[in-house]
């Protein structure tokens, strides 16, 4: 059997065609993968709607809840329930909770040296006539509401009172006494 078609050699085949084929190649590759990414792309994530604000609770509502806890908590250590320390530190969570709640101030997250601050610079402001919002020592925090000096001083007291139960070993701290001037803080707060 004879063949009448001879093969071409290898190399005379243009090196042009073989250039030409890889970059149309190329180019079809970067397309589908352009086209690919722009089509994959993940959905904008809509924007979360915020909650509305709810209405701060009246003084009164803040206070009760806050008595009702502190009953709470001497009735569990009246009864035995919780060790000294355990109970000084859930009244100074109650002492420093009811502040926040009432004035917006994170009293929850003070140290005693920054109440103390906070109640120094506060009473100078108040007897000098000044907007205690604005008084030197008080950019700690935004306040909401206006506490009484008198308040302000007594928490700070109890707070300072607080500390040696909190973190002594060993106390032989009034919890009776403790619970009633934080009785009488969060009665007379206006």
């Amino acid at each position: 059997m004879e063949f009448t078609v001879k093969l071409q050699q290898l190399m005379h085949i243009s090196i042009s065609w073989l250039l030409l084929g890889l970059v149309f190649a190329a180019l079809c590759g970067l397309f589908f993968w352009l086209f690919f990414r722009s089509v994959n792309k993940p959905a904008p994530e809509p924007e979360p709607v915020p909650e509305p604000e709810k209405p701060k609770p009246a003084l009164w509502q803040i206070q009760r809840k806050y008595l009702r806890d502190l009953d709470m908590l001497f009735q569990r250590r009246i009864a035995g329930n919780l060790p000294m320390r355990d109970s000084y530190l859930l009244l100074s969570g109650i002492a420093r909770g009811f502040v926040r709640d009432a004035t917006g101030r994170d009293a929850d997250k003070m140290t005693l040296t920054e109440l103390q601050l906070y109640s120094d610079s506060f009473q100078s402001a108040v007897s000098s006539g000044n907007n205690p919002e604005r008084a030197p020592g008080n950019g700690m925090m935004p306040q909401a509401s206006m506490a009484p000096v008198d308040s302000v001083r007594l928490l700070t007291e109890l707070i300072g009172e607080f500390y040696e139960p909190e973190f002594a070993l060993r106390s032989e701290a009034d919890f009776a006494h403790s619970c009633a001037e934080t009785r009488r803080m969060i009665q007379t707060w206006r």
